[in-house]
This record gives C-alpha cells, sequence and structure tokens, in this order.
C-alpha cells in the first residue's frame, strides 16, 4: 500500500520515470495499470510527451535476494542511469528526468514486514530485509547511484515510551523484523560516514 502511494506521488510531480521491482509478495501488479490510469487523469491538456511518459510505469517481476536480477533491471538504464532508489518495504524503483539529460531515479521496495512471523522465520526475514538490502546498495554503488530513501519501520522502537515517536527514541527491536530494519538502518549509516557517498 505504501509503495502505491510513493509511486503515484513520484508521477505526480512529473520528474520522474518510475521504474518498480517488486516480487509480489504483498501486492498486486494490477496496481500500475490503475496508477497510470489515475497521473493520464491528472495531466493537463497541453501535457507534453515528456509528461506522458511519466505516467508510466516500467515494472519488472524481481526479487532483491538475486543480484544479477536486481543488475539486469540497473543494466537497462545504464551506468549513472538510476537516479535515486526509494527501498520500501515493500519493492519499486523510479527514474528522474532532466529537461536536457535523462536521469533515473529508483526506488525499490520488497522487504518482509510481519513481525510475528519473523520470530518463526527470523533467517528468512534477516536474508529478504538485511543480504537484499546490501545487494541492493553494491549494485546501486556499482552503477553510480548514490542517493538512497529507506523506510524503515516504527518497529525498530520495540514498546515507544510515547507515541507519537520522536524519531530520536533509542533503538530496541523486539523482534527479528525489527532488528532487521535496524541491521539496514546501520549499513546505510556506515555508508553515510564512509568512502560511498549515499
Amino acid at each position: 500500500m505504501a509503495g502505491s502511494h510513493v509511486l503515484h506521488a513520484l508521477q505526480e510531480t512529473r520528474q520522474y520515470k518510475v521504474v518498480c521491482i517488486d516480487n509480489f509478495h504483498n501486492s498486486d501488479p494490477r496496481v500500475f495499470s490503475r496508477l497510470e490510469a489515475l497521473a493520464r487523469s491528472a495531466l493537463p491538456a497541453d501535457a507534453s510527451e515528456t509528461d506522458k511518459e511519466s505516467t508510466v510505469i516500467d515494472a519488472y517481476r524481481c526479487d532483491l535476494t538475486k543480484p544479477g536480477d536486481v543488475r539486469a533491471v540497473f543494466e537497462k538504464y545504464g551506468k549513472g542511469g538510476i537516479w535515486g532508489v526509494i527501498h520500501i518495504a515493500v519493492r519499486s524503483l523510479a527514474r528522474r528526468r532532466r529537461r536536457k539529460k535523462s536521469a533515473k531515479a529508483t526506488g525499490a521496495k520488497q522487504a518482509y514486514k510481519a513481525v510475528g512471523e519473523s520470530t518463526e522465520i527470523p533467517l528468512t526475514y534477516y536474508l529478504n530485509n538485511v543480504t537484499a538490502t546490501i545487494y541492493l546498495l553494491q549494485i546501486m554503488s556499482e552503477f553510480d547511484c548514490t542517493r538512497v530513501v529507506y523506510s524503515s519501520s516504527a518497529t525498530v522502537y520495540g514498546t515507544p515510551p510515547v507515541v507519537p515517536i520522536p524519531e530520536t527514541t533509542r533503538l530496541k527491536a523486539d523482534s527479528p523484523y525489527g532488528q532487521s530494519k535496524i541491521m539496514s538502518e546501520s549499513v546505510i549509516q556506515d555508508l553515510t560516514q564512509g568512502v560511498q557517498l549515499f
């Protein structure tokens, strides 16, 4: 659900060509045609070809735990062709359009997100949420894509002392799912402080 709202918000700007990677574990591919129709209906009568192109979503059935498949999507847009990634607990990619030179932005949605289930199959959650994030970040680096928005989860705070939860609240996840999100956040934080600029 959150992923489709992000895709729609990207379409509304008319600055992005949305490219979506999704394994459809928690989503329905029919949402893309609905989003495209919604975006087309919002275009002005004198919409440019570029504006019309921004309504189309390039969707790929792909699993972030399979780096070869993810790399193949990035290869379609070339080195430097993916402008940025939005990595959500579901999976999607977007390309940023510029007036003279087309650059792509990527949002990737695709993590397992059931807290209770994560206690039953924790290794699956760590593989999908942490390893897949690392694979995605490595591929982004290979293709000179250094912008990432990571959608974490309130579960990283465990039982919070106050609601709404300020982001300054200590991290203390109560589940493998929450721990996997903290671990992914830590990897991204390390990249922002290292040689690679994310």
